[in-house]
């Protein structure tokens, strides 16, 4: 990369999981590849946040890391397959060579919780939905988890500034609400400063297709209307979809008020018109 400043990698793993060990190899490539020009911290993120053997093993990790051997244990848990108890996670520490006094209390301590935590509520802000997730230079990496496609994420990070704020304000959940204010706003300005015989001829301006006798053509305000609300509302239906599937919507509580804004916003316009009519 060009800029000599580093770039930041933020990988959060879960040791029960397999995956976790299949991503170790790609991200130790990387790292070789990028050298110190990349800079790599492990945190700790687990679909199933209760799960006592990521609670056990994320602690484990974070324990060691307070005797700055953090990176032997990594390996240790990252390659052990089968149940993460909490006396197995010590039989790894005593192995080795941890002093286990403090390693014990250090287990069992407020600040390591607190850290365990933090690093699961980072993963949410930053919509991690799997482990590992990986993001660069604090966005989520999307993308296929592979060395080239990373290297090449990784290149492209810091001189696409632009096109990382734009990402970011499409995953906004107020992106589309947003779009859509300004856009009546300016129609709205357009009309009322004097511009309404334009925007009459760009409403009804016609747009299609023709081949030979044949033509489907139609003004553009019919293909707003009935070809681009269309996809719009297609695109609703999908978001709700997932939200419903995987999203805020799959907790009934997180749920109820959203479902009563949008019952709220069928009833009022009706009783309002009934109320004056």
């Amino acid at each position: 990369m060009k800029n000599s400043s580093k770039v930041e990698l933020t990988t959060f793993i879960d040791y029960t999981k397999r995956t976790a060990l299949i991503s170790l190899p790609i991200l130790e490539n990387v790292m070789e590849h990028f050298g110190d020009r990349v800079e790599m911290q492990t945190r700790f993120f687990s679909t199933s946040p209760e799960n006592t053997g990521f609670i056990n093993s994320a602690k484990a990790a974070l324990a060691a890391e307070l005797q700055g051997r953090v990176g032997d244990l990594h390996e240790l848990l990252i390659e052990h397959n089968g149940s993460f108890a909490k006396e197995t996670v010590f039989e790894m520490a005593e192995s080795i060579g941890l002093e286990m006094e403090q390693f014990q209390n250090d287990f069992d301590s407020e600040s390591v919780s607190k850290r365990l935590e933090a690093d699961i509520s980072l993963a949410k802000e930053v919509g991690a939905i799997l482990a590992p997730s990986l993001t660069i230079n604090g966005y989520l990496y999307k993308g296929a988890w592979d060395d080239y496609a990373l290297i090449e994420a990784i290149n492209g990070a810091k001189a696409k500034p632009v096109k990382q704020a734009v990402i970011t304000f499409i995953d906004w959940g107020a992106s589309a609400a947003i779009a859509l204010l300004v856009a009546a706003v300016a129609a709205l300005v357009f009309v009322n400063l004097g511009f309404l015989e334009e925007y009459e001829f760009l409403r009804h301006f016609k747009l299609g297709l023709n081949a030979g006798d044949a033509d489907f053509i139609l003004p553009l305000e019919v293909w707003i209307n009935d070809g681009l609300m269309a996809v719009f509302f297609l695109l609703i239906g999908l978001e709700i979809k997932r939200e419903i599937i995987s999203g805020e919507l799959s907790d009934m509580k997180k749920a109820a008020m959203p479902i009563v804004g949008a019952l709220g916003g069928m009833v009022v316009p009706i009783l309002l018109y009934l109320a004056f009519n």
